[in-house]
């Protein structure tokens, strides 16, 4: 896996991810680490990250760690764990793996905010398929 291709193409393909504001700054085998610039409307109506926006960054997160062995994915299920707001100029998640099968991938997701508080822990889990992901 060329590091540098893999940053380039993530931050530039996905629009969704574009619209949001979701850049992936780090990236190995098996982890990533994302990150969101909050903005005005980033937050829910209590001033806060968006919940939505919180489990798109981890699920974001999760994805690319589990790109890096270069097979396609799709989500399977998230479990979230909302521990406090998230505020400040930003959110960061880093993805771990922590199970990498022939038909799945479960990955440990920690959102944390500008001041490295623990914003949110999840639980990302992904279907594998057979086609091959060069990056």
């Amino acid at each position: 896996m060329d590091q540098k291709k893999f940053l380039s193409y993530m931050n530039s393909f996905l629009g969704y991810n574009r619209h949001n504001g979701i850049t992936l700054i780090e990236i190995e085998e098996g982890r990533s680490v994302v990150e969101v610039k909050l903005t005005r409307d980033s937050m829910n109506p209590q001033g806060n990250a968006h919940g939505g926006l919180i489990y798109s960054l981890a699920d974001t997160a999760g994805g690319c760690a589990a790109l890096t062995h270069g097979r396609g994915l799709s989500t399977l299920s998230g479990n979230v764990n909302y521990i406090r707001p998230g505020k400040g100029e930003y959110l960061r998640a880093e993805a771990f793996e922590t199970h990498y099968g022939s038909r799945t991938a479960v990955y440990r997701v920690v959102v944390s905010d500008d001041q490295n508080k623990t914003v949110a822990e999840m639980t990302m889990t992904y279907f594998l398929s057979d086609v091959k992901i060069e990056l």
